[in-house]
């Protein structure tokens, strides 16, 4: 499914683009991870290795300060771009789902332009294989960050690897050469794990770009938190354009009545899009290359602190995530909820007496 889109050049406010849908939900014990990495960085000078080393919240180097080139690590002369992650999940996992989303701003002069749609992936030392995408949003006339958002879903690839493996994108199409550009890809994985929680799992995805002063509202339900007792839940966002050091933006949860800031150690309240990929507040460790500084990508996975249950109460079914900046634009993609549920657990236990007496054998009572 291709969607063309056409923007008037001063409309540059929030602008729901394609609508926030469930792409996939399910009742399970188990959880989402995400993996991602950039197409394109800066790539010379003291000052560019210094703005990838910076450990978020510190620095404020942004992508409009660099010119920007494609990465390519995989010594493959059949690829002009490559980049790559390693999902890790942990033992007895299995994978339930899992999609492919990469993007990056374009114009129609950009080499392989008409590619944009197709990416290569390969597992580990494996061979490259193509994937067309199910669903292209073009916006080529966004006024500040013309730009194209791709989605493939990639279960049977991400299954393939059990609960580990290494995955390489290549040829993510992207402009170059200038400033303020940028270029990634993320995978979303839903996964099963009967050691951990019930939990309702939820990946929505659609595009909108929230403009200076605006915001972006993403209702959710769909799920019961348990009637009593704590209530834990997991937010996930993939964005693009939120620059280190510009302030004003941020991402709020209201799921008891109040909306509430999300933020951690590495993203501060006010500065929330900061071009940092991480789980729970700890920078993602198997990115190949692993910049502490993505130059425009956010792709993270927070676990707010709800012991006062001021993001979410006992007994709720519906909540709203929202994205709001007053300084700059964010271009949000994909949210992901991953939300405590109240449900049975029934256990069947089978026992036997033999009231005979003796070792049980067939035909007793």
């Amino acid at each position: 499914m291709y969607l063309f889109v056409l923007l008037f050049a001063n409309d540059i406010s929030a602008q729901l683009i394609a609508p926030f849908n469930a792409r996939y939900t399910t009742n399970q014990k188990g959880g989402i991870r995400l993996l991602s990495n950039v197409s394109v960085t800066c790539n010379s000078g003291t000052s560019c290795t210094s703005a990838k080393s910076q450990v978020p919240p510190n620095g404020t180097n942004q992508n409009g300060d660099f010119t920007m080139n494609y990465l390519d690590i995989d010594s493959d002369n059949s690829t002009f771009m490559s980049s790559s992650d390693s999902m890790n999940l942990v033992n007895c996992s299995e994978v339930l789902w899992a999609g492919l989303y990469w993007a990056g701003r374009i114009n129609s002069a950009v080499p392989n332009y008409s590619d944009r749609n197709r990416v290569k992936i390969k597992l580990n030392t494996g061979s490259y294989q193509t994937l067309i995408a199910d669903n292209l949003i073009d916006v080529p006339f966004l006024s500040s960050h013309p730009s194209y958002y791709c989605y493939k879903n990639v279960t049977n690839i991400i299954q393939s690897a059990g609960t580990k493996g290494r995955f390489t994108v290549a040829d993510v199409v992207t402009q170059t050469g200038g400033s303020n550009l940028w270029g990634s890809w993320s995978i979303v994985v839903v996964y099963k794990n009967v050691f951990q929680s019930m939990r309702n799992l939820t990946v929505f995805d659609g595009f909108a770009n929230v403009g200076i002063g605006n915001s972006l509202d993403i209702p959710i339900s769909g799920f019961l938190t348990p009637l009593s007792g704590p209530v834990s839940f997991e937010l996930g966002v993939i964005s693009y354009e939120g620059d280190r050091g510009s302030t004003g933006d941020q991402l709020q949860f209201n799921g008891a009545g109040t909306f509430v800031n999300v933020s951690d150690a590495l993203h501060p309240s006010n500065d929330f899009f900061n071009s940092t990929v991480s789980y729970d507040a700890v920078i993602t460790p198997f990115r190949n290359p692993n910049y502490n500084n993505t130059l425009a990508l956010d792709a993270s996975i927070f676990i707010p602190n709800n012991t006062t249950f001021n993001y979410l109460g006992n007994n709720v079914s519906n909540a709203t995530i929202r994205v709001t900046t007053s300084s700059e634009n964010i271009m949000t993609r994909v949210v992901t909820s991953a939300i405590d549920i109240f449900e049975p657990d029934l256990r069947a236990d089978v026992r036997i007496r033999d009231i005979n007496g003796g070792v049980v054998q067939p035909g007793d009572i």
